[in-house]
C-alpha cells in the first residue's frame, strides 16, 4: 500500500541492516520490550516469520519513503486475537529528523486498511507512556479514544510505567 510519500509493506531481508540498527538503539528500548541487542541472524529469522500472515499473532509493516527508497521506520501489529479482531499498535520513525512530517500519521492510516485486509482486525489499541506526548497526541488525531490507563511492566524486573490506552473501532 502507497500514498504518495510513502509505501507500507512488509519486511525483506534486505532492510534487516536498518531494522537491527532501530532494535538495537537503546533509545528505542524505552518504549519497546527490547532490553538486550539482537543479531543480524535474529532478524533476518523475525523478517522470515512474517511470510506466513494466516498463522501470525504479529507482524512489522515498514515504513518506507517512496522518492528515496529508504526505510524510515515501521508500524508494528502484535498481541493480534484473532477471536475478538483486535490487535495492539505501535510505530516507530527511527530518525528524530524524519518526525513531525505526517509520515507516521499517514503509515498508521495505512496500516489501519493493511490489518483489517490480512487479519479482519476490527479494532486496534495503542499503549502509549503518558510523558509521550507526540505520541499521544498523533493517536488522538486518528481518533484513537481514551480508554483508560495502564501500569506495564516492559521486561522482568523492570519498573511499571503508566501508559494511557487508546482503542480505534476500524471502519467496515
Amino acid at each position: 500500500m502507497s500514498t504518495n510519500n510513502i509505501v507500507l509493506r512488509l519486511p525483506i531481508v534486505e532492510d534487516a541492516d536498518f531494522i537491527l540498527n532501530w532494535e538495537n538503539n537503546p533509545e528505542n528500548w524505552e518504549y519497546s520490550s527490547t532490553n538486550a541487542p539482537y543479531t543480524r541472524e535474529d532478524i533476518i529469522h523475525l523478517i522470515n516469520t512474517f511470510k506466513e500472515l494466516d498463522v501470525l499473532d504479529q507482524v512489522r509493516y515498514m515504513i518506507v519513503d517512496s522518492k528515496s527508497n529508504a526505510p524510515v521506520g515501521a508500524v508494528d501489529i502484535f498481541a493480534i486475537d484473532r477471536i475478538d479482531q483486535c490487535g495492539e499498535v505501535g510505530i516507530l520513525i527511527a530518525d528524530p529528523s524524519n518526525r513531525r512530517k505526517g509520515i507516521a500519521r499517514e503509515a498508521l492510516k495505512l496500516a489501519e486498511i493493511q490489518v483489517k485486509h490480512d487479519f479482519n482486525l476490527s479494532r486496534l489499541i495503542a499503549l502509549v507512556e503518558m510523558e509521550n506526548t507526540a505520541s499521544l497526541q498523533l493517536f488522538l488525531s486518528l481518533n484513537y479514544v481514551k480508554n483508560g490507563t495502564r501500569k506495564l511492566r516492559l521486561f522482568p524486573n523492570a519498573p511499571y510505567i503508566q501508559t494511557q490506552v487508546l482503542e480505534k473501532w476500524l471502519k467496515k
